[in-house]
């Protein structure tokens, strides 16, 4: 509850930031052990400024952003593909070929918006688990 509390003050911005002290660092996160697993991305960066996890949680944060703007754009070239495909004349195989060009561009950003979703889960969870590691024998 507390890690929600503190994640919902940076959001709204009534808190300057995170401590930057390893030592109160650790004491939250000692505090916090049991809310740790369920922290999306942008908490993790945010608690592990100054700890050996930041490097995976910034990585975490990066593939999800990532993410969403593959995605986006994905969505945006499926579209584009789907009216030139259905609005032009397909008989002309240069509007054929840009459809075509637009649809199979859009499957490909979406695999690799896939990939990055599970390679973000994976760093994430690397490093919920250096977090909670850290936070046992901190200084």
């Amino acid at each position: 509850m507390r890690t929600m509390a503190l994640a919902c003050a940076l959001l709204i911005g009534c808190a300057a930031g995170p401590p930057n002290e390893p030592e109160s660092i650790c004491r939250m996160l000692q505090a916090s052990r049991s809310t740790l697993p369920r922290l999306g991305a942008r908490d993790l960066v945010e608690l592990s400024v100054g700890t050996p996890a930041h490097a995976d949680a910034e990585s975490a944060y990066a593939q999800q952003i990532a993410l969403i703007a593959l995605g986006s754009v994905g969505a945006a070239a499926l579209v584009a593909g789907l009216v030139t495909g259905f609005a032009t004349d397909t008989t002309q195989p240069a509007v054929r070929s840009a459809g075509y060009g637009l649809v199979g561009g859009a499957i490909g950003l979406f695999v690799l918006a896939l990939v990055l979703g599970t390679t973000s889960r994976a760093a994430a969870e690397r490093a919920r688990q250096a977090l909670l590691r850290w936070s046992q024998r901190c200084p």
